[in-house]
């Protein structure tokens, strides 16, 4: 009896308090996750009140563009929906946006949606490619920053020029230089017309791009949800990565009535976050130069900005790391002995028989030999 009960208090322990704790820690660990890829966050603590209040908060400029945010209540660990206000005052929201891509729309580069994005791909001849995006408006935009997002898997573009064409021809902004971040600062300038050019060196996807003015809050977004009484909150934003977070269902935020604006508060660092890594080589995705090949040495044996790895020497449409042939263009791929090495640059063949075409008719012959004396012999037994 008292084996049994013990057995039971064990089964109940085990399943009523261990399992569940392990399926906590991997919702805690996965939620982690999601929040890793987020640069920075703010800790929201709303005026004390006895029923939910839809709230406002005002964005840094150039930290992100609205693509990716996570509301998060620290009590419950769940995430909250959200709505972007976009400012009203922001000519660039008015402009015409057009551009070269070979894929998806230039109008997708300003949809605030992180599913979309305009697409550019690499030349066949294997340079470098150019993407140009001329942005024009009825009104000047005054604008001093430009910031870009990037879909996932891709690296920054190789360099960027910023060009003004309010006089009819261009005018530089921004001289031509190498790319490190998202964000580029330039002097401030009101332009009808922009010309942005980017050349990159590998296929380029980009979700979202934004002209503003960095010291003009009128131009700032705003962050509505909805808070509950006793709760407090953290937005996360800046991700580096497009990151597909489910909240729960939302009400009408796009409603301004018994909206409560509130200051921005502190911008901290979030110390959950790590650059996005997809190859797992140690390189950040914006500045690897083969972002789905680990190689940590980044070599580059004929400069061109790509890495060894994931370039294609001959052309012949295959990546270094799975052609089998890197010297002489071979599509077909033929690898008569299975060695790895493509017939049209196997200069040694590696298997016998291919060496010593010859082999396998003597084999033939010694065998019927042994096989025409065993018989010769057997016949001959009385």
């Amino acid at each position: 009896m008292k084996k049994n009960i013990f057995v039971t208090v064990f089964f109940l322990t085990f399943f009523g308090i261990i399992l569940p704790q392990s399926t906590s820690g991997e919702a805690l660990k996965e939620k982690y996750s999601l929040l890793s890829s987020f640069r920075s966050f703010m800790e929201i603590v709303p005026r004390e009140s006895g029923v939910p209040q839809v709230i406002e908060i005002p964005l840094p400029h150039g930290s992100f563009l609205g693509n990716d945010i996570a509301v998060l209540e620290k009590e419950t660990g769940s995430f909250e929906p959200w709505y972007l206000k976009r400012a009203e005052k922001n000519p660039f929201s008015q402009s015409t946006i057009t551009s070269n891509q070979q894929r998806g729309s230039a109008e997708y580069l300003r949809d605030n949606n992180i599913d979309t994005y305009a697409e550019y791909i690499l030349p066949e001849s294997g340079e470098k490619g150019t993407a140009e995006i001329i942005v024009t408006s009825p009104i000047p935009i005054e604008a001093s920053l430009l910031t870009i997002e990037l879909d996932a898997y891709v690296a920054l573009p190789f360099t960027i020029e910023i060009l003004s064409l309010e006089k009819g021809t261009p005018e530089v902004v921004y001289a031509k230089s190498y790319l490190r971040e998202r964000s580029v600062y330039f002097p401030k300038t009101a332009s009808r017309s922009w010309r942005i050019i980017f050349q990159y060196i590998q296929p380029l996807r980009i979700t979202e791009f934004d002209l503003s003015d960095s010291s003009n809050e009128e131009t700032l977004k705003g962050l509505r949800f909805l808070t509950r009484p006793k709760m407090t909150y953290e937005v996360y934003f800046d991700a580096d990565v497009p990151t597909h977070i489910v909240t729960r269902e939302s009400g009408n935020l796009a409603d301004d009535s018994g909206v409560l604006k509130i200051s921005s508060p502190s911008i901290i660092p979030n110390p959950l976050y790590k650059k996005a890594d997809s190859d797992l080589d140690d390189i950040p995705n914006e500045m690897d130069n083969c972002v789905d090949i680990s190689n940590n040495d980044q070599k580059d044996e004929d400069s061109n900005g790509r890495g060894d790895v994931c370039d294609d020497y001959d052309r012949d449409g295959l990546i270094n790391a799975e052609d089998n042939c890197q010297d002489y263009p071979n599509r077909d791929q033929n690898d008569t002995d299975a060695d790895g090495i493509g017939d049209i640059c196997d200069t040694a063949e590696s298997r016998i028989t291919e060496r010593l075409p010859w082999l396998p008719w003597a084999g033939i012959i010694v065998t019927g030999g042994i096989i025409g004396s065993m018989l010769f012999f057997t016949l001959r037994k009385p």
